[in-house]
């Protein structure tokens, strides 16, 4: 496999032209980013497919004593509890806090550090801001699927042992006709594509101030910009700012970011800084986390390894979308269960020079021909853009394709668990081999 800067360069000799302004580059590398993309979601390639893990959780209620939750103080949306142990950062996203008193609250960020805190998307109700109370659940009536999820081609309950551990997927149409209704809680059979999932990206390019005191190496190009998360999902990114690092500034100041606190408070949300070394053409790197407080006064860069990595393998790199898959379960776990995924998943597109493709060589290739045919077409060269778009059709039928059939034996489901099974019941309810 060939990196991004040499996949350009095969396009730009092929082009017999080698163009020394950024647009250009940058235009290439949209195409090639496309072409990628393009060939991701085309086929479930054995390069393209990888094994997840879903979590699921049993309701958690409340309990005298033992799971107790209070509000934290001078923040009604916060909820804190003497102890943390039976806390699980997972909930974000998935879970539906339910108040005392019937009302629906979705589950910003579950903070397990410190002192701790679950913040939610409203304002607690009364029953909940005074003394600790046990009169609650969380529900998890859907959850979200991996950020880079394409599709999932199946689904497997490894802890079943009953031979009932493939999973089902089942279309909301059949769904609602044959009412698989998520209040019915038992081992789950079935899993119905649900809603996705959003959040709004910023709006504005964060601001940048150098200054001297850091470590950051002098003469670099810099560009920033940030995403939000929150509720399991991180946005889009905002716009970009960038920045020139000249005489002795060596640090950044990123300011300017959106306010995201609910007033003056908390609000569980957070704010994560991407950087990009433009000079050596390296790809988008968070260099921080901050919470709804901190982002209000800004981050300072001040070094070109972040602080929470020990190496540049364990930085986080950007990919956000600002949308996540969701999927339902029925029955609705009755415990904490792990669901395999068989996933074909979306690769993060090339965007540091050195950055390269996923698969074997012919996906260089393919690319590479790709976007030549999409160019030549484009100054109407028709010619050498018909026999690069042939030779792109060659080398996908190339790569051939992981077996997505389906298993061929017929199973029955249970539907209605009185062991009335019929047609309308196949691939429904619990499984069984009889």
């Amino acid at each position: 496999m060939q990196s991004l800067s040499h996949i350009l360069s095969r396009i730009t000799d092929d082009l017999a032209f080698d163009p020394k302004l950024q647009r250009y580059t940058d235009s290439l590398t949209r195409r090639v980013q496309t072409a990628y993309r393009r060939l991701a979601s085309s086929n479930p390639y054995e390069f393209f497919i990888r094994v997840a893990t879903l979590q699921l959780y049993a309701e958690v209620t409340g309990l005298e004593g033992t799971r107790e939750l209070t509000s934290v103080p001078g923040n009604t949306r916060a909820l804190t509890s003497a102890d943390l142990s039976w806390w699980d950062a997972g909930w974000a996203g998935n879970g539906t806090f339910i108040g005392e008193d019937g009302t629906e609250y979705g589950i910003v960020r579950v903070d397990t550090t410190g002192s701790g805190a679950i913040y939610l998307d409203a304002e607690v109700a009364a029953p909940l801001s005074g003394s600790a109370t046990y009169g609650w659940s969380i529900e998890f009536r859907s959850y979200l699927l991996p950020g880079d999820t394409h599709r999932v081609l199946g689904y497997r309950d490894d802890q079943s042992d009953d031979g009932s551990g493939r999973m089902v997927s089942v279309g909301q149409r059949a769904a609602e006709r044959m009412w698989l209704d998520p209040d019915h809680t038992g081992t789950p059979g079935n899993v119905v594509a649900d809603e996705g999932a959003q959040r709004r990206a910023p709006l504005a390019a964060p601001t940048l101030t150098p200054s001297g005191g850091g470590s950051l190496p002098t003469g670099r190009k810099l560009s920033y910009r940030y995403t939000i998360l929150g509720q399991g999902l991180e946005s889009a990114p905002s716009p970009e700012a960038t920045v020139k690092l000249t005489g002795l500034n060596s640090r950044v100041s990123v300011g300017g970011l959106e306010d995201i606190r609910w007033g003056v408070l908390d609000s569980g949300l957070q704010v994560r800084v991407y950087r990009r070394d433009l000079t050596l053409k390296g790809p988008w790197m968070a260099v921080a986390t901050l919470s709804a407080p901190d982002a209000v006064a800004g981050h300072t860069d001040n070094t070109l390894l972040p602080t929470y990595a020990s190496n540049y393998d364990d930085a986080i790199y950007d990919d956000p979308e600002g949308t996540r898959q969701r999927s339902r379960f029925y029955l609705t776990a009755d415990a904490d269960r792990a669901i395999s995924l068989r996933l074909w998943f979306r690769p993060r597109p090339p965007q540091g020079a050195s950055d390269m493709l996923r698969g074997p060589g012919a996906v260089d290739d393919y690319v590479v021909n790709s976007v030549l045919a999409d160019v030549l077409a484009g100054v109407a060269s028709t010619t050498h853009a018909g026999r690069a778009e042939e030779a792109t059709g060659n080398l996908k039928s190339s790569l051939g394709s992981s077996d997505v059939r389906h298993l061929p034996r017929s199973w029955k489901r249970d539907l209605y668990g009185d062991g009335r099974p019929s047609h309308r019941d196949r691939n429904l309810g619990t499984p069984s081999r009889s």
